[in-house]
Parts: structure tokens; C-alpha cells; sequence
């Protein structure tokens, strides 16, 4: 879940004010993307909702732009055991064809152009059309597939991994995320699941001492 970005993140801000360095959160962003890499988390996990970002390594510069909060319930499912990020990028390929880097381009493209027009029907459909990471990925989850079943059962949007895993991520219905969550957990006890809030403020500071 980004949890590497938000440890980053808080480091920052922490240095931040007690260095009295005084970083907008646009100099922040900038900041924590070159030490990770790339914007996915650090710019959510900053500014809050849904981020859409690249990072350019040549000219060092981030480009970010917001989308609407999507207006559905997300479950996560967490397994009891973890998967190294380094084993999970392993799993991908060096080298994508032209016409597969064309076409997953194209889905992921439309899909964000969906999310926009909140038509979560496409875009959930999309999501699970992903040929970057997740086909290559999936085999590592040994309870993707289970869990994609139950979700779809409970006529779910979507479910994809979330990021490198082993956490799932999936797009509910707000009338069905209850029920699923219970059959979630009652079917794949290898894992837990639980409906989470989607943070739209991003990071916050807050002095606990005096």
C-alpha cells in the first residue's frame, strides 16, 4: 500500500520543520519522487485522493494532476505473509513489444479518462485488462484468483494488486462492501480484509509535544 512513500513522506516533513527548511508541498513532492523514483505514492500519500503523476529523470522535473475522488467503496485484502518488492519486480519483464506497450498504454489511458467521467463500469473493467505488471504478478498471490472470484460474485468493479503485493485491492459497490468484506474473511482465511477510507487532505502535520 505505498507504506515505503509515507515513511518518506513523514521523514521529509519531519526534517522539514524541525530544520525549519521551509519546503511547499509542490518542493516536497519534487523531492521525495527523486528519492523514490517516481511519483505513484509519494504524490497521493502528499497532497491526498487520487494522483495521476510522472516523473521525468532527465529534466528532474514532476508532473501531477488530480482526479475526482472515485465514489466507491475500497477493500483491501491483506495476506499473512509478505512479498519483497524485489521478488515481485523480478517477476516482470525487461522488455514489452511495441504494439503491447501500445496497447496497455491505450487501457490505462482510458481507464484514467473513465475514473474522470465516473463511469466506474469501465473503468473497473479496464483495470482488469492491465498488461504492464499484474499477469506477471499474480502467480506470486497465491489467493488472487479466489479472491477475485468472491469479488466479482459480489458484482465488484474491480479487483487488481496493489502495487507490487501481496495486498489486494478491490472497487465496490457501496451497497455490496459489507457483505463482501464478511465473505472475504470467511472464505480466505489466509488473508483479512477490511474496507478502508481513501485519505483526500494527504499528509497532515500535528505538534504532540509542548
Amino acid at each position: 500500500l505505498g507504506s515505503s512513500a509515507s515513511a518518506l513522506v513523514g521523514a521529509i516533513y519531519i526534517a522539514n520543520y524541525f530544520g525549519d527548511i521551509q519546503l511547499s508541498k509542490h518542493e516536497v513532492l519534487q523531492l521525495a519522487t527523486e528519492i523514490e523514483g517516481h511519483p505513484d505514492n509519494v504524490a497521493p500519500t502528499i497532497y491526498g485522493g487520487l494522483i495521476a503523476g510522472f516523473y521525468n529523470d532527465v529534466s528532474k522535473e514532476t508532473s501531477v494532476a488530480h482526479i475526482d475522488i472515485p465514489d466507491v467503496d475500497v477493500i483491501v485484502t491483506i495476506p499473512t505473509y509478505e512479498l519483497k518488492t524485489e521478488a515481485s519486480r523480478r517477476a516482470l519483464p525487461q522488455k514489452l513489444t511495441h504494439s503491447e506497450a501500445v496497447k496497455s498504454s491505450a487501457i490505462s489511458n482510458t481507464m484514467i479518462c473513465a475514473l474522470a467521467q465516473h463511469n466506474y463500469e469501465l473503468a473497473g473493467k479496464l483495470m482488469q485488462q492491465d498488461g504492464f505488471h499484474e499477469p506477471y504478478r499474480q502467480h506470486l498471490i497465491a489467493e488472487f484468483d479466489e479472491v477475485k472470484t468472491i469479488a466479482s460474485q459480489h458484482n465488484a468493479y474491480a479487483t487488481v494488486i496493489s502495487g507490487a503485493g501481496p495486498t489486494i485491492l478491490i472497487f465496490s459497490r457501496k451497497e455490496n462492501s459489507g457483505e463482501l468484506v464478511r465473505s472475504l474473511n470467511s472464505q480466505v482465511v489466509s488473508c483479512h480484509s477490511e474496507l478502508v477510507d481513501i485519505n483526500i487532505s494527504g499528509v497532515k502535520e500535528r505538534i504532540v509535544y509542548q
